[in-house]
């Protein structure tokens, strides 16, 4: 049986011992991007995860190319479509609890 404890411990040791996590932004070329995070109001899809796979392509191509890529990952529940829903959770909207 493969133990993947052991190999995962052995590459974050590699990882940290090596600073590999660190950018190195010294005489490179800097370049940012970032895609439309889906929000909280609707059901995920395909294409929220086609949006990301685009972006996540290009800034891992700038970084074979030489430059430094500023690439934050992540996803935000913030604006209308959010307070709307907390609207709803908070009158205890029936359809908005089952969904």
């Amino acid at each position: 049986m493969v133990d993947f404890t052991a190999i995962e411990s052995k590459w974050q040791e590699r990882w940290f011992s090596e600073k590999l996590y660190e950018g190195k932004a010294e005489g490179n070329k800097k370049f940012f991007i970032h895609f439309a995070y889906p929000g909280i109001s609707g059901y995920l899809h395909v294409g929220h995860m086609r949006g990301f796979a685009y972006a996540d392509i290009v800034a891992r191509y700038k970084r074979m190319t030489g430059h430094s890529v500023c690439f934050p990952a992540g996803f935000h529940a913030s604006g209308l479509p959010a307070v709307s829903l907390a609207k709803k959770v908070a009158r205890n909207d029936a359809a908005m609890i089952k969904y």
